[in-house]
């Protein structure tokens, strides 16, 4: 077989062809074989550290651990927000100052109370009257003039307002009077009640004159009447 290198061409130049065993050296590089892993780690550290020096945050930056944690259960939050950041741990189990919207309602909820029992005790004194009470009676006045006798007595009251039933009676001649009624208005303490006694004839006539207080309550009043005709 004939060497390629001696081979000549018709012409007589010699002719140098390259062997098949020849190294042949390319101009793009080929990436070799192995693990990929130390690459690929290479070029992600390059990568962040080009981003973060140039001013814009990595947009494969991992979220921060607090903002995906999920709390179970009873316990004080790690972030509080707003105004409940000065609240700690004692003041939420122990109740706490209260906040300032039911301070309010509970005012409000007193005063209305006291409203409410005020009026009530209003209408309870106009509307709720005590009852009557004669708290005594006396005869005062005794007037006589011959065949003729004028005799008053006075009731007290406890100034509530209501009627007295009452009547008069004379002895020992035995003459009673029909029963009679006095109104008694609200504030009012003291009546006064007369009667006139008249007898015919000549000479004198010794009489009781009693007044009887029939109701509410009864009471008894008299005084000795003489009569001269």
């Amino acid at each position: 077989m004939a060497n390629p290198r001696d081979s000549k061409d018709s012409s007589g130049d010699a002719t140098s062809l390259r062997s098949e065993q020849e190294t042949v050296i390319l101009s793009t590089p080929v990436e070799l074989p192995g693990p990929k892993s130390d690459l690929a780690s290479g070029g992600l550290s390059q990568e962040l550290a080009a981003e973060t020096a140039g001013g814009e945050p990595p947009t494969n930056t991992l979220p921060s651990p607090a903002a995906g944690i999920v709390r179970h259960g009873p316990g004080v939050p790690a972030i509080l927000s707003g105004g409940r950041r000065g609240r700690t741990a004692e003041h939420i189990w122990g109740g706490g100052t209260p906040p300032a919207h039911s301070v309010r309602r509970l005012g409000g909820w007193a005063i209305t109370s006291i409203l409410i029992v005020a009026s009530g005790i209003v209408l309870f004194l106009r509307f709720h009257h005590v009852p009557l009470h004669v708290t005594g009676a006396a005869i005062t006045v005794q007037k006589a003039a011959g065949c003729r006798a004028e005799v008053a007595g006075r009731v007290t009251t406890n100034g509530a307002a209501g009627t007295i039933t009452y009547r008069w009676q004379f002895k020992p001649g035995g003459q009673q009077a029909t029963t009679l009624h006095q109104t008694i208005a609200h504030g009012q303490h003291a009546a006064d009640l007369v009667i006139t006694l008249e007898v015919s004839g000549h000479g004198s006539s010794a009489q009781t004159a009693v007044l009887e207080v029939l109701s509410p309550d009864p009471r008894t009043a008299s005084i000795p009447v003489v009569l001269t005709c």
